[in-house]
């Protein structure tokens, strides 16, 4: 009680962590757990580089900025709305662009994943990085 709170016991009131929400003795059913035959191979074309799939909001930085500015202090599944998977959050000022796979939808989620692809002419690599060192076949 108090303060119009109650209390649940326990650690949070998650999704597929806990029994009896399908898939053996710990819960849930990730990419990587038992399929529907019973292996524990991953889902058919599964690519762990390839982000996960989420909403596919993107723009400028500055839209990025006003979002967040509207977000803050909002609750978590609120900033489902940052989820850039594939238009991402451009800043061409200097160059780099944002992608949010999957915003975190609860305290005791998993974190937020996301990736920044810089462009070359910003990042300056000397080209020698993107050679292959020349080296000879043993037989």
């Amino acid at each position: 009680g108090g303060r119009g709170r109650s209390y649940r016991g326990g650690r949070g009131r998650g999704r597929g962590r806990g029994r009896g929400l399908g898939g053996g003795p710990y819960g849930g059913r990730g990419e990587h757990s038992a399929g529907e035959n019973g292996d524990a191979t991953p889902q058919a074309g599964f690519d762990p580089n390839v982000p996960k799939s989420g909403g596919d909001n993107g723009g400028s930085h500055d839209e990025l900025v006003d979002l967040l500015r509207r977000l803050d202090g909002k609750s978590y599944p609120a900033y489902h709305d940052i989820e850039s998977s594939t238009r991402g959050w451009a800043n061409d000022d200097d160059g780099y662009t944002l992608y949010v796979a999957r915003a975190q939808s609860d305290p005791f989620a998993k974190p937020t994943r996301c990736r920044v692809i810089v462009k070359g002419d910003t990042a300056k690599f000397p080209t020698v990085s993107y050679q292959n060192r020349i080296r000879p076949l043993r037989q």
